[in-house]
């Protein structure tokens, strides 16, 4: 088995509704290198009453990333493997529904 780092090469957004992008109302993708905390990026507002989460007001985020394949792996079996998804990641893969974890 041969293990390669993932982690570079990542874009991050808030998660929009697809029609509102549809109407052409687009979120640009930031860069990032993963592990990475979303909220981090978000202005803290004591307003919210969210102690306990730093008074970051939440949110859900969705991460991308455009990778080559080289042509030796054609055939063979390819795993992903991620470790700390926050909760309910759903993946794909070429626009091909590859899994989920809620």
């Amino acid at each position: 088995m041969i293990r390669t780092s993932f982690n570079d090469g990542w874009q991050f957004r808030p998660k929009v509704n697809p029609f509102a992008e549809l109407a052409g109302t687009a979120v640009p993708f930031e860069p990032v290198i993963v592990p990475q905390d979303a909220m981090i990026t978000r202005d803290r507002d004591a307003t919210l009453g969210g102690a306990a989460t730093a008074y970051f007001p939440g949110g859900a985020y969705e991460y991308r990333k455009t990778f080559p394949v080289p042509e030796e792996h054609r055939g063979k079996r390819i795993m992903l493997e991620f470790e700390g998804v926050y909760r309910d990641a759903t993946v794909f893969v070429n626009g091909n529904y590859a899994g989920q974890r809620p």
